[in-house]
């Protein structure tokens, strides 16, 4: 066998082994992100979060018939945020954090983003404390709701308004 064929054999054994390389990887990556959307509409957290939906649509149907109550969480968010890409947020619900008094979940949701739910938390009797602390991103000047699941399946809610100044000027 020549030179001339060996690389020649060798040149379209690269060239098959790459195609197959390439059809095995796009196999595993699996479907689109457009075809895994039905699968997320199913789940509670995804219809609280959609863009359609409004912040106390979203709220509705976390919560259902079960009756939210004001009061009781701490949310610290500042009156005037200068800079809305990053809004510090400390967000605590007082607790006992033991088997028959704890808080299950905190959601925190933007009543001006067109998906209302920024983040959610989840906390168990061993989590000890019902506090977090983030940075949020605001475009404009909006009210932030915080929404506790209690243990025994009751909700708190808290409200808070955050004005966000855009060089300077109001929001």
């Amino acid at each position: 066998m020549s030179e001339l064929q060996r690389t020649s054999n060798r040149r379209d054994f690269v060239i098959a082994a790459g195609a197959c390389a390439l059809t095995l990887t796009s196999a595993a990556v699996g479907p689109r992100a457009e075809e895994k959307a039905p699968l997320l509409d199913a789940l509670p957290e995804a219809k609280a979060a959609g863009a359609t939906e409004s912040w106390e649509t979203a709220i509705n149907v976390l919560t259902g018939d079960a009756k939210v109550v004001d009061g009781r969480i701490i949310l610290e968010l500042p009156e005037i945020a200068e800079n809305g890409n990053v809004v510090p947020m400390t967000v605590m619900v007082p607790s006992a954090m033991t088997a028959n008094d704890f808080v299950r979940s905190l959601r925190i949701y933007s009543t001006g983003n067109l998906r209302p739910l920024i983040a959610t938390f989840r906390f168990t009797p061993d989590s000890g404390k019902a506090v977090v602390s983030a940075r949020i991103r605001l475009a404009k000047s909006q009210d932030i709701v915080a929404l506790a699941e209690l243990g025994d399946g009751t909700f708190l809610r808290r409200t808070k308004n955050v004005k966000v100044t855009i060089g300077g000027c109001g929001g």
